[in-house]
């Protein structure tokens, strides 16, 4: 279960679905961050087709330092003397800990209390070399940088979207878009090309410049830059080379595509779909 650092309690229900009751039942938390306590009102013993509840309330410290790809969850431990032991993962997450995958650049936490957080993550690592933003020339329909994109989908924040219209338009292939469908990484397989204004936001204050809003006023409060590159100390390995975004450039979006880099000025620039090989670094949603 995700948690957001000093964000919204979280419950969890424990069922007896056995034939027999749960005798002497304990409920014992391993490794909560300090500041995260647990409350529940599990009898000692729970009769069959019975549940109870544990109520999660986070803290202000994360379970890992941000950053720490070696974090491992704390853990609530069932036990009783008629049934099986269980436990309950239990991850508290600010920007940049690593959960479901990636690193956490957005956080939802209004998703309902009986589940996780909602939010987004960037991948551990770039994938491998460099990519073509798409196999061949031609429009694929996303959107520039400045209209929404077609087909109810908003081209620059809804990376999922425009990732699954570069493919069908293309297909498979080993240009960025298909890579992040393909990937993987961490055990997930919803893994998509970013949007600019997810990869973050430019100084520069000509087209593209400001379409994804300042520092100040990120386009999307959730993105890489502000979350991950811009915290001290930065979380995620981003470098000043440009990654793809899912995104075309406006005035000729059959040749072109946008990229975004984490330097501190013209952090976004055009590059050749199939001329101009960028790094890729994939996101994908987290699940509640």
């Amino acid at each position: 279960m995700g948690l957001a650092v000093s964000g919204t309690p979280r419950l969890a229900t424990l069922s007896n679905t056995g034939a027999l009751p749960m005798e002497q039942l304990t409920l014992t938390p391993e490794g909560l961050p300090a500041g995260t306590t647990l409350i529940h009102n599990c009898p000692n013993r729970l009769e069959p087709q019975a549940s109870c509840r544990l109520v999660l309330l986070p803290g202000d410290q994360p379970s890992a330092v941000p950053g720490d790809d070696t974090a491992r969850p704390a853990t609530v431990r069932v036990s009783s003397l008629s049934a099986p032991p269980a436990a309950l993962p239990v991850s508290v997450v600010t920007f940049g800990s690593v959960y479901q995958g990636g690193y956490v650049f957005a956080i939802d936490d209004n998703t309902p209390i009986s589940g996780s957080i909602g939010g987004k993550v960037a991948g551990l690592t770039d994938l491998p070399g460099l990519h073509n933003w798409s196999p061949a020339l031609g429009a694929a329909g996303v959107s520039g940088v400045d209209v929404a994109g077609p087909n109810s989908c908003d081209g620059a924040t809804d990376g999922a979207c425009n990732t699954a219209r570069i493919v069908a338009l293309h297909g498979s292939g080993t240009y960025a878009a298909a890579l992040c469908t393909d990937s993987t990484e961490g055990g997930q397989d919803d893994w998509y090309l970013p949007t600019l204004c997810e990869l973050g936001y430019d100084l520069n204050t000509t087209a593209p410049g400001n379409f994804c809003g300042t520092p100040a006023q990120p386009r999307l409060a959730g993105n890489i830059r502000s979350n991950l590159i811009d915290r001290q100390p930065p979380a995620g390995h981003f470098d000043e080379n440009l990654r793809w975004s899912s995104n075309e450039r406006a005035g000729d979006p059959d040749l072109w595509a946008l990229a975004s880099s984490t330097t501190t000025q013209d952090a976004f620039a055009g590059g050749g779909k199939v001329a101009g090989e960028r790094l890729v670094r994939c996101v994908r949603p987290l699940t509640p």
